[in-house]
């Protein structure tokens, strides 16, 4: 085992590629510490990868409660945010295959070392939160295939996450979470998305963006609402030319990246009947303008 310190806390994507850097192995698997490999996980990941010359990812299920499923691999929402497939569904209603994905958490993967070196591994921008959306996006976009090993199985203990960052049900939800979440969903759209695909997508952005603005007034978070936006115009410039670079390079449109289904929203912000309720009518109404747009999008 050889342990690499960092002499300061720079987020998890900093790690992550301290440890590519290092790797001297065709493979390398990204494993939190909060994950534990169940038997035969990384046998299966291998197996799997060799076959499907693909980004492999486990099925995550909860440590606490292994009957149900964290995710089955993940998906980019069209509204600029991911989705956990298969989330909280019992195993015994889940299937047990290999099955294309449009991503893999971060949490556990086994990727090429040369792939992520080639992709210049996580964007350390990102710090928290979405850094694996953006990797996946960057993975997909250049061709890349990404599968879900669901036989192989990876345990996630929630536990008490990390402080003044994550959420766990029943305790306050974290200011300093919207300011990142807000300003991260920003960042994908503004970097990854096509302009013809912002332009068709505007007026579920605007409607999404009004919703999100009442919610943040309602729970007394208008400050870090509007601490994302202002990081966007002051970052503007180092945005433009991350855009110019992705948008060079990449060779699958935004109709493969992107995907609909239920709005991605913690359960931190829809605590009330009146929020759950105004949840799903939103949901319904951008999914339906998004079943419409989409075969404008390349």
């Amino acid at each position: 085992v050889n342990i690499v310190r960092l002499k300061e806390n720079r987020g998890p994507s900093a790690a992550r590629n301290a440890g590519i850097a290092q790797s001297k192995t065709d493979l390398v698997l990204f494993v939190d510490a909060d994950i534990y490999l169940a038997r035969f996980c990384l046998q299966r990941l291998v197996l799997a990868y060799r076959q499907y010359s693909a980004v492999i990812c486990p099925r995550i299920v909860f440590y606490s409660n292994p009957e149900f499923i964290q995710c089955d691999g993940t998906s980019a929402h069209f509204i600029g945010t991911l989705t956990l497939l298969h989330n909280r569904l019992a195993l015994e209603k889940a299937p047990r295959t290999v099955q294309t994905v449009g991503g893999c958490p971060s949490a556990c993967l086994l990727v090429e070392t040369r792939i992520a070196r080639e992709l210049g591994g996580f964007d350390e921008s990102y710090f928290f939160y979405f850094e694996d959306l953006e990797f996946n996006l960057k993975l997909r976009s250049k061709g890349y295939r990404i599968m879900c090993e669901s036989r192989a199985v990876a345990l996630h203990d929630t536990g008490r996450g990390t402080t003044d960052l994550s959420y766990r049900i029943g305790q306050k939800y974290p200011q300093q979470r919207i300011y990142l979440t807000v300003r991260k969903r920003l960042m994908t759209i503004l970097t990854y998305y096509r302009l013809l695909t912002i332009i068709s997508l505007l007026p579920v952005f605007i409607l999404y963006e009004l919703a999100g603005i009442l919610v943040a007034a309602w729970r007394g978070w208008l400050t870090e609402w509007a601490r994302a936006w202002r990081w966007q115009v002051q970052n503007r410039n180092e945005l433009r030319m991350k855009r110019q670079e992705v948008q060079a390079t990449r060779r699958l449109g935004d109709r493969n990246l992107l995907t609909g289904g239920p709005l991605p929203i913690s359960e931190g912000l829809i605590g009330t009947p009146i929020a759950k309720l105004g949840l799903r009518l939103l949901s319904s109404i951008t999914n339906l303008y998004w079943r419409f747009i989409k075969i404008l999008i390349e």
